[in-house]
This record gives C-alpha cells, sequence and structure tokens, in this order.
C-alpha cells in the first residue's frame, strides 16, 4: 500500500520536525506501507523553506554516520564482496551482479533519508544484501579462485571481532537503560492515585524501547491514555476514549477528563501541553481550561512535567 500525506504549513517552522517525526513514528510500524509526505510551505516568510532545504542533507550526513557506527562487519563484507567481482573481468552475470548493488543503494538511501532506516529494517536489508553478494560469488567455483576465498574468510574473521564487540555493548547498554527506564516509570507510577487515569503525550511509551518483549515489565500496569505516538492510530484508542468518557471526539475526550479534577493525572511535555490547549480551544467557550505545571518545574525545554488539570466555569 503506498499513499501520500499532506501537511500544509504556515510560519510554523517551530513545529515542524515534531510534526515529521509524528508522521514517520504513526506509519512506519507496518513494514509493508509505502508513503512520502509533502510539506506545503505557503511561502512561509519564516525560515520554513531552508529547513525543508536543509533536511534531506543532514537526513544522509545521519544515515551515513549510522552506518558506519552500527553496521561496520556488514559493509566490510559487502566491501570485500565488491573488491572480489571487481577482479573477476568480464566474467558472465558481472553486470547484473553490478545493478544489484545499485539497486540496494538506491533503496538504502530512499529508506535513510525518508525513515531514517529503522533498525528493524536495516538490519535484514544488508543481511540480504550481503547473502545475495555471497550467492553471487558461491554460483561457480572458477568466481573466486584461491586466493578469492582467503581473502573472503580473512574478511569473515576480521568482521567477527567488531561483531561480538558490538552485540556485547549493545547488551550492557540495553541493560542499563533497561534499568534507568524502570526507575523512570516507577517514579511515574509513585505520583499517580491507585484507580487514576494516566494521559501522556507518548512519555511512558519510550521507556518500554530496551524491554522485553517476552514479559511484562510492570507488575502493576496503570490506566493510561495517550496523546502522541504510532499507538494513537490504533482503532482501540477512540474505543478507549468512548469507554472513559462516553465521546469518540478527542478535543471533547479532553475537556471531560479535565473536568475530573485530581481523578485524571496529567504527564506532559512543554510542547503537548501547549498542543493539547490549543486543540481544547476550538470547543465552545463554556468553561475556561485550566492545566497548569505542577511545581517543581524540570529544568529543561522538553522534560516531562506533571500538570494539574481543570475547568473553570465562568
Amino acid at each position: 500500500m503506498h499513499f501520500t500525506v499532506i501537511t500544509p504549513t504556515y510560519n510554523r517552522r517551530q513545529f515542524l520536525p515534531e510534526a515529521v517525526a509524528s508522521v514517520r513514528a504513526t506509519i512506519t510500524a507496518p513494514l509493508d506501507i509505502q508513503f512520502e509526505h509533502l510539506i506545503l510551505e505557503n511561502a512561509s516568510t519564516d525560515d520554513t523553506a531552508a529547513w525543508l532545504r536543509t533536511a534531506a542533507p543532514a537526513k544522509l550526513r545521519a544515515l551515513l554516520h549510522l552506518l558506519a557506527r552500527d553496521y561496520f562487519p556488514l559493509l566490510l563484507l559487502l566491501a570485500v564482496s565488491w573488491l572480489l567481482v571487481a577482479r573477476l573481468g568480464a566474467e558472465p552475470g558481472r553486470s547484473r551482479f553490478w545493478a544489484v548493488q545499485a539497486g540496494y543503494v538506491a533503496v538504502v538511501l530512499a529508506l535513510g533519508v525518508g525513515l531514517k532506516l529503522p533498525p528493524r529494517v536495516a538490519l535484514p536489508l544488508l543481511d540480504l544484501w550481503l547473502l545475495s553478494n555471497l550467492a553471487f560469488l558461491l554460483s561457480g567455483p572458477q568466481l573466486l579462485g584461491a586466493k578469492g576465498r582467503v581473502l573472503l574468510l580473512g574478511a569473515l574473521a576480521v568482521a567477527v571481532g567488531p561483531y561480538c564487540y558490538k552485540t556485547l555493548h549493545r547488551r550492557t547498554v540495553l541493560r542499563a537503560e533497561r534499568h534507568q527506564n524502570q526507575a523512570t516509570r516507577a517514579a511515574y507510577a509513585a505520583a499517580v492515585p491507585p484507580g487514576a487515569l494516566l494521559v501522556t503525550d507518548g512519555v511512558l511509551p519510550a521507556t518500554y524501547k530496551a524491554a522485553s518483549p517476552f514479559r511484562n515489565p510492570d507488575a502493576h500496569p496503570a490506566r493510561v491514555l495517550l496523546l502522541a505516538g504510532w499507538t494513537t492510530a490504533d482503532p482501540s484508542q477512540p474505543a478507549w476514549r468512548q469507554q472513559l468518557t462516553g465521546t469518540r471526539a478527542y478535543a471533547e475526550t479532553m475537556r471531560r477528563l479535565l473536568a475530573r479534577g485530581p481523578a485524571v493525572r496529567w504527564l506532559l511535555t512543554p510542547t503537548g501541553a501547549a498542543v493539547l490547549k490549543q486543540q481544547l480551544r476550538q470547543l465552545p467557550p463554556s468553561a475556561t481550561v485550566q492545566l497548569q505545571p505542577e511545581p517543581p518545574t524540570p529544568a529543561g525545554a522538553e522534560v516531562p512535567r506533571f500538570y494539574r488539570g481543570g475547568l473553570e466555569t465562568p
């Protein structure tokens, strides 16, 4: 399936990175979905156009850094396969081999610039690339020769060391990240009364990044309503809002939850709180929205914090 996401904007440069990231996070969960994201800048007078011109080169630089940092062993083996094929001369199938390499490069660049090459796509793609190259080299005994086999085995031996180090290092990092995330969730859970609803704009889902998929990391799962992230596009979310408040409408759901006062806890980033207030202004002015950060205010522009919510009727 392929579709296009169109985002009109005018002098909203500061919100564009978040908008692009939100679209990418919402759409790229299923791997069989292809999309393009068009941003209409409508002759904006701020630096929107300049940001759009520099976004793709910045993503390309990030892609090259990511490949060199995370996939060095695979890149080394790919380079060795290219060297071996380049030494074959006018071997049948050589032109087809280089055409396939150009196709793989195009796919990697397209995914890297469009989706930041998520790991769940990058590793299988590079593995498939390498396996297809090895299949070509091993398709005939005469292709490699004795020296070619020695070079290929040497590259495999050299790649094993960095790969083992990367695996062990990644395991250590994930363990530390898992413990930190558990401590973060415990701190947030301690601030939510039993039975209360926690409304958050994606702060908590980020803490499950390093969690094991084979067991529930939370002994006592909380009642949570998410306002951001790809899970908000799931059909269960409108049903969840209906169950909580009696309406599926997003803004009206927020208004009814604000009316519950302390029974609902709001864990938001400043940007998420600002977006929520803007959406609530679209409702008829039957009451004044109260959404203020609770002290103490943490340092940092986008550090999540608890907000005190309520409605003040005139």
